[in-house]
């Protein structure tokens, strides 16, 4: 008989080939990941199939990091996933129950399928802190047993998720989302904080300012918006996709809408609107754009309206739009972050190294309108970028401002 591997030897296995994404983590709101879900998002990259199905005594001792994230790609994997979040008893090996070891749930199909088992699901979750919807979501409503009339809301509305529950991602770039689930989702998790929205639909009264009566209490808590998705298909900020956003930032920003606002992710490029900067851009001290479209601080004024503006977070595109010449008298950080893509969509290290020294060269041509910028920070997709390449982009940059990876 083969000797037997150390339990202790077979979980570290386990926590390394079961890491999930980092964009499953509820991640610190200083960090270089932007909010958002990529569409390319499989279990298969992160959860270890075939070291699972090895015994059922290695299935259940790894459960504490294979069950933590959960992605249902399918109606018809719903159910052995309310199976396993109904049940009552631990197998052997478990530690935990599975309803308490869910964390993250990404739920990637139309949930009109699943109305019925929805609230169940969310409401069994004592630890759910991060809710992913990154297929077709008809409403929000779907969550509540009963379904309360559209035109009859309860107030206060009685939640149907967890206590625990702080962020949401709309990721869904295709279906999209309406200003009644935006609404309906404020009064669901009124401390959510966090929220994308990777696509807004605009129905009717967009602003809903018959519904909602000022000063409105639109997420209270909420201090990251992520507006838009990254790589997702290109708008121009007149594009009625981006324009919509546009609307929908305005709409939030009705009497006292996100007070707690610190940090903004634009994705997908769109205007900014007056009434949003006039109210928060005194609040926002972390901005992060994409590299090739950022039409959105170059417009007129819309970047020193960020007037408490510390940290500028550059998602790296293979292409690049020129920064904007205005300044910001606050700005002290700059990062660029080329995100992780599939290896199908990898880019070559000359290709990486010529996107960051172009990106660079802007840096140093708006350096001379931010006086307070001293910190310049690389962080490469796939390791560290050569040291000799390094050396010289420092050499490029004026002597007061520090280059670091």
């Amino acid at each position: 008989m083969p000797p037997r591997v150390p339990n202790e030897i077979l979980l570290t296995i386990a926590q390394l080939r079961c890491a999930h994404p980092t964009y499953y983590d509820y991640i610190d709101l200083d960090s270089h990941h932007p909010l958002d879900v990529p569409p390319y998002s499989h279990p298969q990259d992160w959860c270890a199939i075939e070291l699972l199905l090895t015994s059922s005594a290695v299935y259940s001792m790894a459960s504490i990091y294979s069950w933590e994230c959960v992605m249902v790609i399918s109606i018809r994997a719903l159910p052995s996933v309310m199976t396993a979040v109904r049940r009552e008893i631990l197998y052997a090996g478990e530690s935990r129950l599975p309803r308490d070891i869910i964390r993250c749930l990404d739920l990637s199909f139309n949930l009109g399928y699943a109305s019925s088992e929805l609230h169940h699901l969310v409401h069994s979750l004592p630890n759910l802190d991060t809710l992913v919807l990154s297929h077709m979501t008809p409403t929000m409503l779907l969550f509540c047993d009963p379904t309360p009339p559209r035109d009859n809301i309860p107030l206060p509305f009685p939640s149907p998720f967890p206590p625990s529950l702080r962020a949401v991602l709309f990721s869904d770039s295709i279906h999209g989302v309406t200003m009644e689930d935006i609404v309906l989702l404020s009064l669901m998790v009124p401390t959510l904080e966090r929220l994308q929205v990777a696509k807004f639909f605009v129905v009717g009264n967009a602003s809903l300012q018959h519904t909602v009566i000022a000063p409105s209490f639109f997420f209270p808590s909420l201090t990251w918006l992520a507006i838009g998705g990254f790589e997702r298909v290109a708008r121009h900020i007149h594009d009625p996709s981006a324009a919509s956003l546009s609307l929908l930032l305005d709409s939030l920003s009705v009497g006292s809408g996100l007070v707690s606002l610190r940090r903004l992710d634009i994705l997908t490029d769109i205007q900014i609107p007056e009434r949003f900067l006039d109210i928060h851009g005194s609040s926002i001290n972390f901005l992060s754009i994409t590299s090739a479209q950022h039409e959105c601080i170059r417009i007129a004024n819309s970047f020193t309206s960020f007037r408490a503006l510390e940290h500028v977070n550059i998602l790296a595109d293979p292409t690049l739009t020129p920064f904007p010449r205005t300044g910001n008298h606050t700005l002290s950080r700059i990062t660029i972050h080329r995100p992780r893509t599939p290896p199908n969509l990898l880019l070559p290290g000359p290709a990486i190294e010529s996107v960051m020294r172009d990106i660079i060269s802007e840096v140093i041509a708006l350096s001379s309108t931010c006086p307070n910028l001293n910190q310049v920070r690389i962080v490469p997709p796939h390791g560290p970028l050569d040291a000799q390449w390094f050396a010289s982009q420092q050499e490029r940059l004026p002597t007061h401002i520090a280059l670091s990876f």
